[in-house]
């Protein structure tokens, strides 16, 4: 190669520099709407999230209402339709 198309004059690298940082500057703005977009989603999903418990608890318990388990075993039912809810959260929070 000649050295000639080695060379570049400083104005060519600050403006290359120049051109590199407007880029960088874009893309930083854009990222930070998309989180920031992201941030109110999930706001928004999270202020949901109560009421679907609700709706999800008035459910389990209008299906298993009719079916009550002899006194002597219904802890063990409760605790486990007490997982059953933390499981349908955490499945919920993990889906969105």
């Amino acid at each position: 190669m000649k050295s000639r198309t080695l060379r570049r004059t400083q104005e060519q690298v600050t403006s290359a520099f120049d051109d590199v940082m407007e880029t960088i500057e874009r893309v930083a703005d854009t990222l930070g709407d998309a989180a920031e977009t992201a941030g109110g989603q999930a706001r928004t999903e999270l202020a949901a999230l109560p009421d679907q418990l609700a709706d999800a608890r008035r459910a389990v318990v209008a299906a298993v209402e009719p079916y009550r388990p002899p006194q002597r075993y219904r802890r063990y039912v409760q605790f486990g339709l007490f997982a059953v809810v933390v499981a349908a959260a955490t499945a919920i929070i993990v889906r969105r």
